[in-house]
């Protein structure tokens, strides 16, 4: 299961990012080899849990990893830079919405052609410049392509 499928079965977020129709038409139409564009959709106050038990309330930023494993050619050679910017372009929707906890995953990691190590490695250097974003986590569970993701990220970080 994908990362924004898990999210959307333990939230509202699913009906909130599917209401954007005209920027899931235009993203189908730019796939731009298979890398995407940087855009995305803020959403403030995402519910957490059921109607009947909510449990919380956060922000979510839903933004395409560029996809290296259906890259082809010249595309794929290029997937891991634009990896980077597309980390930098979501840190800075964090930033320009006054962020305080990011929780971040191993975003393109597993079916979309990046190695966990890989995208903590990518990261690390979005993160490299100051931000005023005070704390950063990294919410990251084994998949199938990636068993060894937390050690992945645990060498990275610790």
């Amino acid at each position: 299961m994908a990362l924004e499928e898990a999210l959307c079965g333990v939230s509202d977020l699913y009906p909130i990012i599917t209401s954007f129709t005209d920027y899931y038409a235009w993203n189908k139409q730019h796939l731009n080899d298979n890398l995407y564009t940087d855009r995305a959709i803020y959403t403030p106050d995402v519910l957490w849990g059921t109607s009947t038990r909510p449990s919380a309330k956060t922000d979510v930023i839903t933004c395409a990893a560029p996809n290296k494993s259906a890259a082809r050619g010249k595309a794929k050679g290029m997937a891991n830079d634009a990896m980077i910017e597309r980390m930098k372009f979501v840190k800075k929707i964090a930033e320009d919405q006054q962020v305080d906890v990011l929780i971040l995953g191993a975003w393109g990691a597993g079916v979309f052609g990046f190695n966990a190590k890989e995208v903590a490695k990518m990261w690390q250097e979005a993160f490299d410049t100051p931000t005023s974003i005070s704390t950063v986590i990294y919410a990251v569970i084994p998949g199938r392509k990636n068993k060894d993701v937390v050690a992945d990220f645990k060498d990275i970080f610790a």
